[in-house]
C-alpha cells in the first residue's frame, strides 16, 4: 500500500500513487517459535521470535543513467542517479523488491471452540520490528522514476498480526494451520520521504 499525505496534482487530477505504479504481490515466507501461556480456559498469552521474508515485484522500464531529483517532506531535495522510469523507457524490467524482518510478537490467542481432540482459535499479535536487509527500490514523489535507497528505509516498524486456525492432537505433537494477515502499521520509508509504503502480507501458517 503506497500512501501520499499531500498527493501532487496534475492539471485537476489529484493521482493516488497505487494508481500510478504497477507492483504485483510475490512469494515470501515467515518462520518463528512461539511461547504460550494459558491465562484462562479461553484467552492464551503468547509470545516468541519471528523473521519475515517479504517480496513484491516492480514493473519498470529501464533507461540510461540519469540524475532524478527527490523532493523530501522537509523542504529540500536528494540528486540520485537511476537507470529506472516508472514508464517510457527503453524495455520492461521486473525487479523485486524484498525485505527481510526480525519481529517479537506479543498477543493473544482466543479459543472459540473445542473438544478433547481439536480446537478453533483467533489469534492477534503486536509484532516490534527490526529490519535486518532491504533491496529498497523507491517510487519519486513525481512517480517518474525508481531509485534504490535502501539508506531512506526505516529500520525500526511496528506490524500487527491477525490470525486464525485450527489447533490438533498429533501425537506427541499438537499440529496448527490457517490463513493469516499481516500489516505495517509504519511507512517502510523515514518520514522525510514524501511516499509511505505499509506492506501487507496474506498467508497460510503451518506449525
Amino acid at each position: 500500500v503506497l500512501i501520499a499525505e499531500n498527493q501532487f496534482t496534475f492539471g485537476n487530477f489529484q493521482n493516488n500513487p497505487n494508481n500510478a505504479v504497477n507492483h504485483r504481490s510475490s512469494l515470501g515466507w515467515e518462520a518463528g517459535a512461539a511461547l504460550l501461556l494459558r491465562s484462562s480456559k479461553r484467552f492464551t498469552f503468547k509470545t516468541g521470535i519471528q523473521f519475515n521474508y517479504t517480496r513484491y515485484i516492480v514493473r519498470a522500464s529501464k533507461f540510461s543513467p540519469e540524475l532524478t531529483s527527490v523532493p523530501m517532506v522537509s523542504s529540500y531535495s536528494l540528486l540520485r542517479e537511476t537507470t529506472l522510469r516508472n514508464n517510457n523507457g527503453f524495455f520492461a524490467q521486473d525487479i523485486p523488491n524484498k525485505t527481510m524482518q526480525i519481529s517479537i510478537p506479543v498477543g493473544f490467542e482466543y479459543t472459540i471452540a473445542r473438544n478433547s481432540n481439536v480446537s478453533f482459535n483467533l489469534a492477534g499479535t503486536v509484532q516490534p520490528s527490526y529490519l535486518i536487509n532491504a533491496t529498497g527500490y523507491l517510487i519519486t514523489g513525481d512517480y517518474k522514476n525508481y531509485i534504490k535507497a535502501p539508506d531512506l528505509l526505516s529500520r525500526m516498524n511496528l506490524n500487527t498480526g491477525f490470525e486464525i486456525f485450527a489447533r490438533w492432537n498429533a501425537g506427541p505433537f499438537e499440529m496448527q494451520a490457517g490463513p493469516q494477515v499481516r500489516y505495517q502499521l509504519f511507512s517502510n520509508s523515514l518520514e522525510r520521504y514524501p511516499i509511505q509504503e505499509h506492506l501487507v502480507d496474506y498467508g497460510f501458517k503451518i506449525g
